[in-house]
């Protein structure tokens, strides 16, 4: 969902300009080829250009970029519109990505900062940014999307597998179940 609000925003505004950051090589490679496979089964052809296996153009000024958070400098030097700091939680420097991004992106209209990530323990800038924005002491929203709530993740279970592991819970566990 953010990698295509983040495409179709960069389609119809011009000069918009988006940066997501992910953990790994291989996970901001797979981000990247999201927005461009979204871009590439839209119903019409946008006018867009990739030059590098990084970056999305439009014709219009518009930019959308992917890059690796363990980089050195990301972001520095950039005016933003909109950052995706993907699996936070596991960035090696997570303090200076951050500090970094958060100033190039102004606090108008029509900027977004997404910070999302699968837990990591509770020692790291993640959970705090976390823990504060539940408390409402910083700016951003917390929204928990748990793995289960996605149809793909589940598998039923048949009526032999549901009793056998009913059996083996303990109280604790079966106040968790109801």
């Amino acid at each position: 969902l953010v990698q295509a609000k983040m495409a179709y925003r960069m389609l119809h505004r011009s000069h918009f300009r988006s940066v997501v950051a992910a953990h790994s090589d291989d996970s901001s490679v797979e981000l990247f080829d999201m927005t461009h496979r979204f871009l590439e089964e839209m119903p019409f052809k946008p006018p867009t250009k990739t030059n590098r296996r990084d970056e999305i153009r439009t014709p219009e000024g518009s930019k959308y970029t992917a890059c690796t958070a363990g980089a050195p400098n990301v972001g520095r030097a950039l005016s933003c519109h909109w950052i995706h700091l993907s699996e936070y939680a596991f960035y090696e420097d997570p303090e200076t990505l951050y500090y970094g991004l958060m100033q190039t992106i102004g606090n108008r209209p029509g900027t977004g900062i997404i910070i999302e990530s699968t837990a990591n323990g509770v020692a790291n800038m993640f959970r705090e940014l976390w823990v504060q924005a539940v408390a409402g002491k910083n700016d951003f929203f917390p929204l928990f999307v748990p793995w289960w709530s996605h149809e793909e993740y589940t598998k039923p279970l048949r009526l032999e597998e549901e009793r056998e592991i009913n059996d083996t819970l303990e109280e604790d566990e079966r106040w968790l179940v109801e």
